[in-house]
């Protein structure tokens, strides 16, 4: 569903519903904290490694075995117990595994993101239905 607005000044401007609204979706004080995680990793003993090295090319296996031990240090966390890395690594370390994963998914195969999008809208349509029905049967 397209729509125009139109400001005092005459301007006009499309209001698109389909556009992402990144601006809502994002934190970008997240965004900082994975920055400065980021920033921490490149760290190596002979120099910095360049920013985007990881897009290179990591094979899903290392991101499936890294996300797992984050995922465990945060849950460890939850749990009230301390890990090497903390919090911040924990949380950030996984996200980045995360991201990571997706990246070779997209890099790979340009089409999975259409197809698991498509795949994640049916199931939402149905999560939704059936929560319409459970708030009726209430």
């Amino acid at each position: 569903m397209t729509n125009v607005r139109t400001f005092e000044t005459g301007a006009t401007r499309d209001i698109d519903f389909s556009k992402y609204e990144y601006a809502g979706f994002l934190s970008p004080v997240v965004l900082e904290a994975f920055g400065a995680y980021m920033h921490e990793c490149r760290k190596t003993p002979t120099g910095l490694r360049k920013s985007d090295n990881w897009q290179l090319g990591i094979p899903l296996e290392v991101y499936s075995q890294s996300g797992m031990r984050h995922f465990m240090d945060l849950w460890k966390i939850q749990r009230g117990y301390t890990t090497d890395d903390g919090e911040l690594g924990a949380s950030m370390g996984l996200l980045f595994n995360v991201m990571g994963w997706v990246h070779e998914r997209i890099k790979a195969d340009p089409e999975w993101f259409r197809r698991e999008l498509e795949k994640y809208r049916v199931y939402r349509a149905a999560e939704l239905e059936a929560r319409k029905k459970a708030d009726v049967i209430r």
